[in-house]
């Protein structure tokens, strides 16, 4: 177990040294290899940290102090992987010690297989070639005079992400790709991230800092999460506070939710009365084991909920057989309108996300495209209609949209990223969750709204048939062995 009083040393030498603000957050930048290394045994990074910073804060009566933190979830990662580094030096040294010793000795030892005395070749891992373009060719994008593109201070941005396209399928053809950026281009999706999701999206497609600034900001200005009341959030922390604490007098503090206009702290209060109900110190493991107990109730006459046996509209027209499965998905649904998806939830439990990779994040993302070329093959051409998505990995959880207003820019944008609650004693994660999902129900209803209004409108019009590029087939993977 780790030894707590070198956790403190070595937050003291870094708090010793530091002429500005100290916190955590720069505590783990000061010294990352030292806190990496004390935390590889604790049960709970976050918790054992908060407990050696506030115990300095408190002893030493220090004023100049910030209560920044860092992502505890990618630092749990980041440690994690450091460890698994280690590990596999410490391997490569003993192997390179076993056969310094071996080659130098005079008894002869001979090294061989464990599995077997005899055998003198070594089969390599099979290994998974994927070939994105087997099934199909990536259709050719001409750009024509008369669509709408993205253009900002002169610089056709459409055209830019439409070349790095073509570079992308030429890596696609060599089966070189490097990037989730450039997988995601070969359908035309362009990553327009300014929360850093995923690695600089700026930097891979190759656009001034300027006009990627400007582009960020167009996107924030249309789809924006607004922060809750103070009144609610404070409410919510001390909920959390009280969980942690005194958990008898959560129910006390809910009835403290004020009203607001909209009826969305009244979900918020149910969803506050559902997380006591599978986190209480006296909950079953049947309890705790529900499949989800965070959400706000988001059915309406226009809107229907799916499960995993949900396909998404267009996603079974573009195959010509069974379409993709959503794990969740909320659906348009109106008398005898066709059905359109406005929201999708792609979910990977804690147990799958170690091994870092992120087929979901590409699934859901040619998911949320299939749905938009639905709504305008049928009939539902509004382009102030989006696509929301939501990625689930853990407890992480990144909210998504997808909108197409210019020829062949399908842009995801990500909005923001939170956390789902991991047990009563983290619920302080609550209002930066609710207001992501105060945002999301917004847009949904929003949407579910749009989509009756145009449809009824006669004649409707198709005017971005021509913005629509055709999605490639599902890539295969073929599985290649050698031996030496």
């Amino acid at each position: 177990m780790t030894n707590k009083s070198e956790c403190e040393k070595c937050f003291s030498k870094y708090a010793n040294q530091e002429k500005n603000v100290i916190s955590l957050k720069e505590f783990f930048k000061y010294d990352f290899d030292s806190a990496a290394h004390l935390s590889n045994d604790m049960e709970d990074i976050k918790s054992s940290w908060l407990m050696v910073f506030d115990k300095y804060i408190k002893n030493t009566n220090i004023q100049n102090f910030s209560k920044a933190q860092p992502d505890w979830y990618e630092l749990s990662k980041k440690i994690k992987n450091k460890k698994k580094e280690k590990a596999v030096v410490a391997m490569k040294r003993s192997r390179e010690n076993t056969i310094a010793i071996a080659s130098s000795s005079s008894s002869g030892i001979e090294l061989t297989s464990p599995s077997s005395s005899k055998t003198t070749t070594t089969t390599k891992r099979r290994k998974k070639i994927v070939n994105y373009l087997q099934n199909s060719k990536a259709p050719i994008v001409t750009l024509s005079s008369d669509t709408e593109k993205w253009i900002i201070h002169e610089i056709n941005i459409t055209k830019h992400l439409i070349e790095y396209r073509e570079a992308s399928i030429e890596k696609a053809s060599s089966g070189t790709f490097v990037s989730i950026h450039e997988e995601l281009s070969l359908n035309c999706i362009f990553l327009i991230d300014g929360i850093n999701c995923e690695s600089n999206a700026r930097l891979i497609y190759g656009l001034e800092e300027g006009i990627w600034k400007e582009m960020i900001e167009e996107c924030d200005a249309l789809y924006e999460i607004k922060e809750l009341s103070i009144d609610t959030t404070s409410c919510i922390d001390q909920f959390a506070k009280a969980a942690r604490k005194e958990f008898k007098k959560c129910k006390s503090v809910i009835k403290e939710l004020p009203d607001d206009l909209f009826g969305y702290n009244e979900r918020i209060e149910c969803s506050l009365q559902n997380l006591l109900d599978t986190h209480s110190p006296d909950a079953s493991d049947k309890a705790t084991k529900m499949e989800s107990s965070f959400t706000l109730a988001a059915e309406t006459e226009m809107i229907t909920q799916k499960g995993t046996d949900g396909q998404i509209t267009g996603s079974k027209t573009r195959r010509g057989k069974v379409g993709r499965f959503a794990d969740l998905s909320m659906i348009f649904h109106f008398a005898d309108m066709p059905d359109q998806t406005l929201v999708m939830v792609e979910i990977k439990p804690p147990v799958k996300v170690a091994d870092g990779k992120r087929p979901d994040f590409i699934k859901l993302a040619n998911e949320m495209k299939d749905a938009i070329d639905n709504y305008i093959k049928e009939g539902f051409d509004d382009d102030e209609i989006f696509v929301i998505g939501i990625l689930v990995e853990g407890f992480k959880c990144t909210v998504f949209v997808m909108d197409l207003l210019y020829q062949a820019t399908y842009r995801l944008i990500p909005r923001c990223i939170f956390y789902l609650p991991q047990s009563r004693h983290n619920f302080n994660v609550l209002p930066q969750a609710y207001e992501a999902m105060v945002a999301v129900r917004q847009w949904m209803v929003s949407n579910a709204r749009k989509c009756f209004a145009f449809y009824r409108q006669k004649p409707r019009q198709v005017v971005r048939e021509n913005y629509i590029v055709t999605s490639l087939g599902t890539p295969s993977q073929e599985k290649e062995s050698s031996s030496t």
